[in-house]
């Protein structure tokens, strides 16, 4: 059992490396779907870029969802759910923004 969720782990930090985020603490949160479907992900920074006197710098202006299979999805304006594609909704248990 701890085997297994060591690998789970790692799997989670390869694909969290691989598509460039360097996150301080992996936050698995559980979204849930109407029909019972329960899926582990992990919430990252939604950049923006600001124009100021010195230039450009990043803004984070926001929460993504980072799924486990790498795809980044957008939040809903609600701040606690998302599509995961076409007809399917997840929802956290709590408000993110």
């Amino acid at each position: 059992m701890v085997q297994n969720l060591i690998l789970k782990l790692f799997s989670v930090l390869e694909k969290v490396l691989k598509t460039g985020y360097k996150l301080l603490k992996i936050n698995d949160l559980i979204a849930k779907s109407k029909n019972g479907t329960e899926i582990i992900v992990s919430l990252i920074p939604l950049n923006k870029m600001q124009n100021t006197r010195q230039g450009f710098k990043k803004i984070e202006v926001g929460k993504k969802v980072l799924l486990q299979s790498g795809v980044e999805v957008d939040l809903n304006l609600d701040g606690r759910s998302f599509y995961t594609s076409l007809h399917q909704l997840f929802k956290l248990n709590h408000k993110v923004i």
